[in-house]
């Protein structure tokens, strides 16, 4: 979900077609979510998660350890709209 400055709540639902750990998909959820508010013009977010694993790589404060969490980590800052 996006809410722009002004409120308005943008919905969007993924379907992965392929296996994937619960953190996987957190990760699949927040670059589609970037990817989105990033064609929509944004310049900066303030993103919310559930997922303490994936919030405390993309904050610095865990290393991404496992090779796919890493490539997911290095994808989701290469979006560069996170506030950290």
């Amino acid at each position: 979900m996006l809410v722009t400055p002004e409120d308005t709540i943008l919905e969007q639902g993924i379907r992965l077609g392929f296996e994937t750990s619960n953190n996987e998909a957190e990760y699949e959820a927040l670059i589609a979510g970037l990817e989105k508010a990033q064609a929509l013009g944004a310049k900066q977010l303030q993103v919310f998660g559930d997922s303490q694993l994936v919030s405390n790589q993309i904050s610095g404060d865990f290393n991404a350890r496992d090779e796919r969490m890493a490539a997911y980590l290095a994808l989701a800052k290469k979006l560069k709209l996170i506030k950290f």
